[in-house]
Formats: C-alpha cells, sequence, structure tokens
C-alpha cells in the first residue's frame, strides 16, 4: 500500500513519545514518475527539524529510500511530516536513532486503507528494499497515537 498524489502543503502528523533525546535519521520509501519533491520533518509549531530532497525514481511504482536526520527530545510530541514540493508516492517512514544508541527501531507503514471510503489500491513491489510487511517491524521506543 501506499499514499498517492502527495501535493504541495500536504502533511501527516504522528504523536509520539521519544523515550531518548538525540538525533535520529529518518528514512522515506517514496516513488516519483517526474518532479523534484521535497519533505521536511516539522515540530507541531511549524519549526523545520530536517528536510530531504524526493529524486526522480522512473515511475509510481519504483521505490527508493531517501534519508535525513533531526534531533528530537525526549517525551511526548506531535511531528509533522510536511511536502514543501509534490507529485510523488509515499510508502513508509522509519525513525532510527544513531548506531551508538540503536536499540529504537520504528516503522510507520502506509496500509490498511481498505476500511476507507475512496481509495484505491494497485499492487506495488519493494524491490532490493526492506520488508513492507504488516506487522514486520516492532514499534518499539515509541508510543504511536
Amino acid at each position: 500500500m501506499n499514499l498517492g498524489y502527495i501535493d504541495d502543503g500536504d502533511w501527516m502528523d504522528y504523536n509520539v513519545k521519544v523515550s531518548t533525546a538525540g538525533l535520529y535519521t529518518f528514512s522515506f520509501r517514496v516513488a516519483n514518475s517526474y518532479g523534484n519533491g521535497r519533505i521536511e520533518i516539522r515540530t507541531e509549531s511549524g519549526s523545520v527539524l530536517g528536510g530531504v530532497d524526493v529524486p526522480r525514481t522512473g515511475g509510481w511504482q519504483n521505490w527508493s529510500t531517501v534519508s535525513t536526520t533531526a534531533t528530537l527530545a525526549a517525551g511526548s510530541q506531535t511531528l509533522r511530516i510536511y511536502v514543501v514540493s509534490g507529485s510523488f508516492n509515499f510508502n513508509w517512514l522509519e525513525v532510527d536513532l544513531p548506531l551508538a544508541a540503536q536499540n529504537i527501531l520504528s516503522r510507520i507503514e502506509a496500509e490498511d486503507y481498505f476500511a476507507m471510503q475512496g481509495i484505491q489500491s494497485e499492487p506495488t513491489v519493494d524491490t532490493g528494499g526492506a520488508s513492507t510487511s504488516p506487522g514486520s517491524m516492532p514499534v518499539t521506543g515509541w508510543i504511536i497515537t
């Protein structure tokens, strides 16, 4: 599954509880047939914590992983994944601590949208990428609400 038709100004908010403050790596699995996209990680108030460009991948289902870093404080907070420049598809988001503290690993995937009206699905392949099957990566260290 993926979120499609991502446009300029679209955003996704995630309520998280960060157990350890530090520099986190954010990886995004994206597909982009044309155009040049850009994703920013923001606070709820709009402060930019990090950003990454979304390159052309050669098709709407040709996936690539792009990464950036952002420093997060410990505690409950809302993180906004904000699309500065769109026209791409979004498959998943993975958040890692640096290697020195990598006991926390989390992935948020676009999945299980059949219950929503007006949502269409299409087959996708994640060749050479990480596992994208539901439940393949436990959410530990963060509480997603």
